[in-house]
């Protein structure tokens, strides 16, 4: 049974789906309403009453999220989405030298 042409589309998909995703992720919402609630605000508030260190420290991450999403929007979405295409191509160069090593060991190349 000849499984490698089934998997090299299977990766080959894959990347391409990749690609998409990072798309999407990019063209996403850009407000932040999806991730600001108010009940774990209160709950910071709460905490800042009582332990005023951690409760700041705890509303500075919150604030914090926006920045480095925005940032990865911009610019860091470009490189994970290289690694990860890079990653995906490795595999599917691995899969024709393994199919092409077999295959000239079966004497079928060409």
């Amino acid at each position: 049974m000849n499984w490698f042409p089934g998997a090299e589309r299977s990766m080959s998909m894959e990347r391409a789906r990749a690609a998409a995703l990072f798309t999407r992720m990019r063209e996403g919402p850009t407000d932040f309403s999806d991730v600001i609630d108010t009940q774990e605000l209160n709950a910071i508030w709460q905490t800042t009453r009582t332990r005023p260190g951690k409760g700041i420290s705890e509303f500075l991450d919150h604030l914090s999220l926006y920045p480095r999403f925005f940032l990865w929007k911009r610019i860091w979405s470009y490189d994970d989405e290289r690694l990860s295409l890079e990653r995906v191509q490795r595999k599917i160069d691995r899969l024709h030298a393994r199919a092409f090593a077999i295959l000239t060991r079966r004497g079928r190349t060409g």
